[in-house]
């Protein structure tokens, strides 16, 4: 039997799927904010429980049926005959969930159609994450599509996060460079903390390309791996 619980996830709130046989129940459960986070796992009687998967970096932790999770981390917990060890499914390495995360105050302000720019001071050895969307008139969010290969343009290409220091571009780490049929409302980047030298102010510019008047909108993290 399969049921889902939690919130939803356009909130930011973390959700999961519940599935119960004849072993035990297994939750997968996401947590799709920028926070570290408990929920409440829907499982109130069970003699043994165990995370038996979970994605790399932070490490979800469990008291009784509470489990913490990490920013955009996912992981199963298996109760009863499903926390044996044979369930196992171990962590996977090549994902990176911070162990910490702040969000940092930064002011935004409109300095062109599309156009929002603001200044952080880094801190030292914070990796920043960069969040940017944008909205309709009806607030919600807005897609950019750029057409399909060969000829279409990259997501970035469209939705811009362009950060400078003392007037020199920092290199970005971005994953959304892409071509994608549905189109994003979005794009996201992060900076290693060794592209930034200490002590100096980086600017933050983030830009849509769309015709239209939008609302957008930008939040930035320190986080530690």
């Amino acid at each position: 039997m399969l049921s889902t619980f939690g919130g939803i996830p356009g909130k930011r709130e973390p959700y999961g799927f519940r599935s119960e046989g004849i072993n035990g129940i297994v939750c997968t459960v996401v947590n799709p904010s920028q926070a570290v986070i408990e929920i409440e796992l829907p499982v109130k009687a069970f003699s043994k429980i165990r995370v038996i998967y979970a994605d790399g970096g932070f490490i979800p932790s469990l008291n009784n049926n509470l489990l913490k999770l990490g920013p955009e981390q996912m992981a199963v917990v298996g109760f009863d005959g499903y926390a044996h060890e044979k369930y196992g499914l171990g962590i996977d390495g090549s994902i990176k969930i911070p162990r910490s995360i702040e969000k940092m105050d930064v002011l935004f302000k409109e300095t062109g159609k599309n156009i929002i720019t603001g200044q952080i001071n880094p801190i030292p050895g914070k990796n920043i994450r960069i969040l940017f969307q944008q909205f309709g008139d009806d607030g919600l969010p807005r897609r950019s599509w750029g057409g399909a290969p060969p000829d279409g343009k990259k997501m970035n290409e469209l939705l811009k996060i362009l950060v400078s220091q003392v007037g020199e571009q920092v290199p970005l780490n971005i994953q959304y460079d892409k071509m994608l049929w549905c189109g994003l409302s979005w794009g996201a980047a992060e900076i290693n903390p060794s592209s930034l030298p200490a002590g100096i102010p980086i600017k933050i510019q983030c830009s849509s390309a769309e015709k239209d008047q939008l609302n957008l909108k930008a939040e930035v993290f320190a986080l530690a791996y």
